[in-house]
C-alpha cells in the first residue's frame, strides 16, 4: 500500500535517514511510503545494523501509534534514537 502525505521530525529522507539541514523545517514531508503486513516470523526487509524501526504516531504530539516502520539509515543507528526520528500521518 502506497501512503501519500507523510511527515518526518527528526531527520530527512532521501533513500535513507539523513541529518536534517539549519534551514530544515521542524516537521518535512517524507516521500511516500510504502508498507505491507507481513508475519512476524518473516526476515527484516534491511540489515539491522544498517536500519532503524521509526515510529509512526497520527500527530506531532506522539499519543497515538500506529506502527513502527523499519527505514534505512546510515551507521550508528542510536544517532537517530536520540534525535527521537518519528513519522507522522498529519503534521497537527
Amino acid at each position: 500500500m502506497e501512503i501519500s502525505g507523510i511527515h518526518i521530525q527528526g531527520a530527512l529522507f532521501e533513500g535513507h535517514i539523513v541529518e536534517t539541514k539549519q534551514i530544515s523545517p521542524t516537521v518535512a514531508t517524507a516521500p511516500n511510503l510504502y508498507i505491507a503486513w507481513i508475519s512476524a516470523d518473516s526476515p527484516d526487509v534491511y540489515e539491522k545494523d544498517q536500519s532503524i524501526f521509526v515510529p509512526l504516531y497520527a500527530t506531532p504530539e506522539r499519543n497515538q501509534l500506529i506502527a513502527e516502520v523499519q527505514m534505512p539509515c546510515t551507521k550508528n543507528s542510536d544517532r537517530w534514537i536520540i534525535a527521537s526520528v518519528a513519522l507522522f500521518l498529519s503534521n497537527q
